[in-house]
């Protein structure tokens, strides 16, 4: 698989040799650019995960201010999902929203005791 560009990655969750979740994000910008469950598999802590896998990601390629854009529509699940793991309303532009997430430099890595 080829990423769309150097500076892309991402995490998948497998689940007995299939695809059932995956995660992007752009460590040039710090934008976290997709994070997609099957439906099936949804409510299992799998999207929860893989949020993690690739803020870290970001995290250890010195992304200190992580963002993402989502829909305008508070009642979307995804707004939700995000505000529920620390994500904050940044603004709203070009009909879309963005939230962002500030990273503590101090403790950057650090996996809590």
């Amino acid at each position: 698989m080829k990423y769309p560009a150097p500076f892309a990655g991402g995490r998948l969750a497998e689940e007995d040799g299939r695809v059932v979740g995956f995660a992007m994000g752009d460590r040039a910008t710090g934008e976290l650019w997709v994070i997609a469950v099957q439906p099936e598999y949804l409510k299992r802590g799998i999207g929860s995960e893989l949020m993690r896998r690739v803020e870290a990601w970001l995290v250890e390629n010195r992304c200190w201010e992580l963002w993402l854009t989502t829909d305008l529509d508070p009642r979307l699940r995804a707004y939700s999902f995000y505000r529920h793991r620390g994500w904050e309303d940044w603004k709203e532009e070009g009909g879309m929203r963005y939230l962002r997430k500030q990273v503590d430099v101090r403790t950057a890595g650090r996996t809590p005791s």
